[in-house]
């Protein structure tokens, strides 16, 4: 009995294994497919695999900034989506990481490349305080708020320089980061974070688990990242 037992065992075992692969690569199909009709509706440039572009202007940004790791070796940017809009150049990609506890991060970015710095030059990370965790960009120093404790209560603030992030983060923008994150909104209740870095400002998905369920959702992103660059050019910040 022990005999026959075995192989079907490992017949049992490899069909599992085959079906969560087959399952895990219809599931990235899916989520690249969001991307290509995103870039159809907008008539924007389309590339399964990065050509160079998304790692460029992600460089230096925390997490979706990382391109190499000891475990994944190089890791490439995908389903990346590249146009012109009014603020600059802006580009749509999924690039997956493995983070300091080794586990497997997918993110789902949409960044800005406007034509001046924005914030001042400043590196700038704003998180929910739902997500934030006691690793921060090395260097960076909190930022409060003291005339917005709604603000404070409800987002984590770090930056390279603390009076140019006040300065450049006024009434106005500190309403837009909210209205991002407002439940009911959109893209909430997906937590969406912020990172800015001289010309470059990159919104994403803030929670590991969270994913663009829809084209709208990629559209969500894409309104809150050209509202907040377009506000801080406007203002000069």
């Amino acid at each position: 009995m022990i005999d026959v037992l075995a192989p079907l065992a490992l017949l049992a075992l490899a069909a599992g294994v085959v079906f969560f692969v087959l399952a895990a690569r219809r599931q990235r199909a899916a989520r690249r497919a969001l991307f290509r009709d995103l870039a159809d509706a907008t008539d924007r440039h389309y590339l399964e695999g990065d050509d160079g572009t998304a790692e460029r202007l992600a460089e230096g940004f925390q997490g979706f900034g990382v391109f190499h790791s000891p475990s994944l070796g190089a890791t490439v940017p995908e389903a990346v989506v590249v146009g012109q809009v009014a603020e600059g150049t802006i580009c749509h990609f999924l690039h997956g990481t493995r983070e300091l506890d080794g586990q497997a991060r997918e993110w789902t970015v949409c960044l800005v490349e406007a034509p001046e710095p924005l914030c001042g030059g400043a590196a700038v990370r704003i998180r929910p305080r739902e997500v934030a965790t006691v690793r921060e960009i090395g260097g960076a120093a909190q930022v409060s708020f003291a005339d917005d404790r709604e603000f404070d209560e409800g987002f984590a603030v770090t930056s390279s320089d603390s009076s140019a992030t006040r300065a450049c983060l006024d009434t106005e923008m500190r309403g837009l980061l909210a209205s991002g994150n407002r439940p009911g909104a959109r893209p909430a209740p997906l937590a969406v974070g912020v990172q800015i870095r001289d010309r470059r400002l990159a919104v994403y998905f803030a929670r590991r688990d969270d994913e663009a369920r829809n084209v709208n959702d990629l559209r969500a992103l894409e309104d809150l990242a050209r509202r907040l660059s377009a506000t801080l050019l406007k203002s000069g910040a």
